[in-house]
């Protein structure tokens, strides 16, 4: 895989979005909620970051999962970083050239992680099998074996 890109290209308005959640109408009048992970926000069919997360651990996470990473994938002209941090998956997305442009940043499950299922909040557990699901490719470090 080629390197990660620069995240000088997120912006404070994607760090909010993941945290809060921001409602869009795509052009048929439907409205769908990107981001909205933090806890608590109870955006429908969401992960939520742990109770224990703040905003600071957030971003955190999100950094060191796209600058080191156990894990990458790409499709299309997106690329995707996965790693688990304070035994949380995490899977951070950028598209574009050099992959500079912010898509995602989100807990897929972990310790403390929940999903919001129909009014439910839904206890996701970790699952480090996910780290070698068809498509990715574990990322070499230095080093030797």
């Amino acid at each position: 895989m080629e390197g990660y890109g620069s995240v000088s290209g997120w912006s404070i308005e994607d760090w909010r979005k993941t945290w809060e959640g921001i409602v869009v109408v795509n052009r048929r009048g439907r409205a769908k909620v990107n981001g909205g992970h933090g806890f608590g926000k109870g955006w429908p069919g969401k992960t939520e970051f742990p109770e224990r997360w703040t905003f600071a651990d957030m971003q955190y996470a999100t950094m060191l999962t796209w600058h080191d990473p156990h894990v990458v994938r790409e499709s299309g002209d997106c690329q995707y970083a996965r790693r688990v941090v304070d035994r949380v998956l995490m899977e951070v997305q950028a598209y574009g050239p050099g992959y500079t442009i912010f898509r995602a940043s989100f807990p897929v499950d972990g310790d403390g992680v929940v999903k919001n299922v129909l009014g439910d909040k839904v206890e996701i557990p970790l699952d480090l099998a996910k780290l070698k699901e068809s498509g990715w490719e574990h990322v070499r470090h230095g080093g030797t074996c």
